[in-house]
């Protein structure tokens, strides 16, 4: 019996969809870790069906008959302007202690370490040398740290407080609370949404390959 031209479209819509799964199985294995294994099944099975593969509420699929796509509609813009946001309200608070945000990071790291390595704060931080260097300097110029070779190893230099970047910390303390206060959530919200944004990121870090430099977050540059 001769195909009429439904049934002949409906093997086409079949073979396509074949094809569909079986790119997107071997999508999955190819992927060269646990999280964006993860985070490539949920992409397809938000594609598909509009839900995540783990049984989560459903969320609207994107799809392209639906309309142009808008700022709005994306992840990346989404985050974009939350960090803007974030350092909209951080400026006020770190412009009282005379800090970058990058500088309030470094000293964040030293309150709690009390001493670090360049490169050491460097690889915490996602910062390359060209940003760490000239950030450490000014910090060096305020007084709040002194850089020192390490005698154990002298290719290292070694960053530690003064006793004025010490007493900045008590200036310091209330801008964790500020910054929960204005977030509009509570502690244990902002905690889960750090450790998804964590994993986020480092799939996008794999996905790039070792050898992209790290850039700079908005408004994240050294002022002049």
């Amino acid at each position: 019996m001769a195909n009429t031209p439904s049934n002949g479209a409906s093997c086409a819509r079949r073979e396509n969809a074949r094809q569909i799964i079986v790119r997107d199985i071997k999508w999955v294995k190819e992927a060269p870790s646990l999280v964006q294994r993860k985070l490539i099944a949920q992409t397809i099975a938000w594609r598909r069906h509009g839900t995540s593969y783990e049984g989560d509420k459903p969320e609207p699929a994107m799809n392209p008959s639906e309309g142009p796509l808008r700022p709005e509609d994306l992840f990346c813009f989404a985050v974009y302007s939350t960090a803007h946001a974030v350092m909209r309200r951080y400026r006020p608070l770190l412009d009282a202690l005379g800090l970058t945000y990058p500088q309030y990071l470094v000293m964040l790291v030293l309150w709690a370490e009390q001493q670090e390595t360049v490169g050491g704060l460097a690889d915490r931080l996602l910062l390359d040398s060209s940003t760490i260097t000239p950030l450490l300097k000014r910090l060096e110029s305020q007084g709040l740290i002194h850089r020192r070779r390490n005698p154990a190893n002298e290719r290292q230099l070694i960053v530690s407080l003064t006793e004025a970047g010490r007493a900045l910390q008590e200036k310091a303390a209330e801008i964790p609370a500020a910054i929960l206060c204005a977030s509009g959530t509570t502690i244990p919200q902002l905690s889960r949404l750090r450790d998804e944004m964590v994993q986020i990121r480092a799939a996008f870090s794999a996905s790039l390959g070792p050898d992209v430099p790290p850039q700079e977050g908005p408004e994240g540059g050294e002022r002049g």
